[in-house]
């Protein structure tokens, strides 16, 4: 499971990712929303205990982040009545869940550094980062994955 964080800002780091994994990262988020207890859509998993983790104590940004990968998803992605219908049971979960929470952070400090096992990085997968690293690993990370902007 991944949580690719490539901005500060939650409407910007949706809006770099690129277009042809936005659905894939809508859905991986939507999984691990659910895995952190969030929501009951998806049934939960163990692979990415650390990132359900920063969920928890980061929903303000995962939330506006979700929406924007869901803004650009239904402007570009023909869904199912089904699958659109569980992406907006999971939002309102989140959204439930992050205005019970105390702290609004919407620009966070950290992030999870989370990478495939093919991959070789001076972090180690699942490390919690400053947010300025995160970010320069995770757009190294897409750079070797070959992922365009477009």
């Amino acid at each position: 499971m991944m949580f690719i964080i490539l901005d500060k800002n939650p409407h910007i780091a949706a809006w770099e990712m690129p277009t042809k994994i936005k659905f894939k990262q809508l859905i991986e988020l939507g999984q691990l929303i659910c895995s952190a207890g969030i929501s009951d859509v998806y049934k939960k998993i163990p692979q990415g205990k650390k990132l359900q983790e920063w969920i928890i104590k980061n929903p303000t940004y995962t939330l506006r982040y979700y929406e924007a990968l869901y803004s650009f998803c239904t402007m570009d992605i023909n869904m199912s009545v089904q699958t659109e219908r569980k992406i907006l049971q999971i939002h309102n979960d989140l959204h439930k869940y992050e205005q019970n929470h105390k702290y609004r952070l919407i620009r966070p400090k950290t992030a999870i550094f989370r990478y495939a096992k093919e991959y070789k990085s001076i972090y180690p997968t699942d490390s919690e980062l400053t947010i300025e690293n995160a970010i320069k690993a995770y757009e190294e990370y897409m750079e070797w994955k070959n992922y365009d902007k477009k």
